[in-house]
């Protein structure tokens, strides 16, 4: 394989190990820096927010009279406020009230009695606590929100977890009860057939013996049931595809692309470098299946004259590679064999692959399973 495909099949790994980046609040600034406050423990907040405080006074303290500077003295309000609690934010707008108030009179500013300055003082004060209030609402209303998108999202991981494993569980039992009856079938059907045709033998030896016309009907029986023998070993084979070893899943490739050579007349290659070895019977018959499918198509919908496939085993992932030199997949041949190339995204998603298809019209078309070596140990 080229260093271009492994390294697609890398790409493929990291894909199928996990979500591909996404943007979080992280990468937005504003969401960083109330991430960096909520790292921060609340009375380093609360010191940050007195310090905000006194610069912000000690700046309205050196502008003039005419530019207010109130609103600024809104963010440490807020910022107590939303990372301390209600009473912190209370005590943090008094203290921005005394300090907006001090600065006032400090620059001078006469007031006729103390009606005026504690008017304005009790109305900012109001102000601050109203939207105190506010904020500590929706404060609680997010972490009630956070809390219960965190238990849903648990609760649905639980579900798609529990379904994952209903749906590995029956596909094994499928497997199993398959390869059960493709057993029964060779051991039991077949051999009961073969015993027969071996009496018919015996019966038509008979009749010829004595001379009856009859035997060339006995023979003709035994033709008939030694028919049913092919066609029921035949049905054994494909209920049951992969011999038992860990080699199973070669071997049985191997054999299905020299019938595919036999029976078409077209070049049909295994390319396995290094021996696969793979112990899981149920994941080898996935991957047989796939194979089946994807050689299938280049045959009957791009008129495919020569097909490799290709699987190897690395230290990450096991690949699975059919590649053929068809005419490709058009939007019609996509729409009839769409059930086919569903089934194949199916089978690799219930083993824990990833199935890619790269069709490239005129050029042929290459379907790749990649298997990444965690799912075939369940690590």
């Amino acid at each position: 394989m080229s260093d271009r495909a492994k390294s697609d099949v890398n790409q493929q790994i990291v894909t199928s190990a996990g979500m591909p980046p996404v943007l979080t609040p992280t990468h937005i600034p504003w969401q960083r820096l109330i991430s960096a406050f909520n790292r921060m423990s609340p009375r380093i907040v609360v010191a940050f927010s007195i310090t905000l405080c006194l610069a912000i006074g000690t700046f309205d303290y050196v502008t003039p009279s005419e530019i207010t500077l109130s609103p600024f003295y809104l963010i440490a309000v807020c910022l107590s406020a939303w990372f301390a609690g209600a009473r912190v934010g209370a005590l943090m707008a008094a203290l921005c009230v005394t300090v907006w108030v001090g600065g006032d009179l400090l620059n001078g500013i006469k007031y006729k009695d103390l009606v005026a300055p504690l008017w304005n003082s009790g109305l900012r004060f109001m102000a601050y606590l109203f939207i105190i209030t506010i904020l500590v609402r929706l404060r609680d209303l997010q972490l009630h929100l956070e809390q219960s998108v965190s238990e849903r999202t648990a609760a649905l991981t639980g579900e798609m977890e529990e379904r994952i494993r209903l749906e590995h569980e029956l596909v094994g039992i499928s497997e199993r009860e398959q390869r059960r009856i493709g057993q029964d079938l060779h051991d039991s059907v077949c051999q009961h057939f073969t015993a027969t045709a071996f009496a018919g033998h015996i019966l038509a030896n008979k009749l010829m013996s004595y001379g009856l016309a009859e035997a060339n009907d006995a023979r003709e029986v035994v033709n008939l049931i030694e028919r049913g023998t092919t066609l029921s070993r035949q049905l054994a084979h494909g209920l049951n595809p992969i011999p038992e070893g860990s080699d199973g899943l070669m071997r049985a490739l191997e054999e299905f692309t020299e019938s595919i050579t036999n029976i078409y007349g077209i070049e049909c290659v295994l390319e396995c470098e290094y021996p696969v070895l793979l112990d899981d019977a149920i994941i080898g018959s996935h991957l047989y299946r796939i194979t089946q499918e994807a050689v299938a198509n280049a045959i009957k919908h791009g008129n495919a004259k020569s097909i490799n496939v290709d699987i190897e085993m690395s230290d990450e992932a096991l690949l699975l590679q059919i590649s053929d030199n068809g005419a490709g997949m058009n939007a019609s041949v996509k729409t009839a064999t769409g059930m086919g190339l569903r089934i194949m995204s199916q089978r690799a998603r219930t083993i824990g692959g990833h199935l890619t298809i790269i069709d490239r019209p005129s050029r042929g078309t290459t379907v790749r399973c990649v298997l990444p070596v965690s799912a075939m140990t369940g690590a």
